[in-house]
């Protein structure tokens, strides 16, 4: 009986992490480097991470991307929530689009 309910709750999270991730519309903004200007606008430049797949628009390293970031290029990449917390998504992401309160802390998005 404790099997079931182990694999209950595991089957519960992978379907919680599914939803979350189809939230996303893989556009590859949240991959793109963003930067403040001295007047204090913050750009995100057309320059992304180099794990993007711009064809795909996905990462190449998405399952190992938190180790292997910090370890090849020196930063780490930063989660959807810190990403939301500091505001470096676009307001029209599917993660932060039902959430009101959300602000885009980026003035421009050099498409």
């Amino acid at each position: 009986m404790t099997k079931m309910k182990t694999k209950s709750k595991k089957s519960s999270r992978s379907d919680e992490a599914k939803r979350h991730e189809n939230q996303c519309k893989q556009c590859g903004k949240c991959c793109r480097i963003k930067v403040e200007r001295f007047d204090g606008t913050v750009v995100a430049l057309e320059e992304h991470c180099t794990f993007l797949d711009t064809k795909t628009k996905k990462c190449v390293i998405y399952k190992q991307r938190r180790q292997l970031k910090q370890q090849v290029l020196g930063r780490k990449c930063l989660t959807i929530w810190e990403c939301m917390a500091q505001g470096l998504l676009p307001n029209d992401c599917g993660y932060v689009k039902n959430h009101p309160e959300y602000k885009c802390v980026v003035d421009v998005w050099d498409d």
